[in-house]
């Protein structure tokens, strides 16, 4: 929510993954016992200044767990 997408479904994969699909077909994945706040703050800018809302139909998933960087996967 504070990202401004609906979270289909959160699945728990391991204590240091979790996968939140979102209602527009792609992912996110997150640590959990890292900072979330600094997760969805990442979440954020990606979307704002590197995935233009035209080509979120392409995504497949952006990846936040790994400190200062975020990973996308393109369909």
């Amino acid at each position: 929510q504070k990202v401004g997408l609906r979270v289909a479904s959160l699945t728990v994969l391991s204590e240091n993954q979790v996968k939140a699909k979102i209602s527009e077909g792609w992912e996110f994945y997150v640590n959990p016992s890292e900072n979330i706040d600094w997760q969805i703050t990442k979440a954020k800018l990606v979307l704002q200044e590197e995935v233009p809302f035209e080509k979120r139909a392409l995504l497949e998933y952006i990846d936040l767990r790994f400190g200062d960087q975020a990973y996308l996967k393109y369909r």
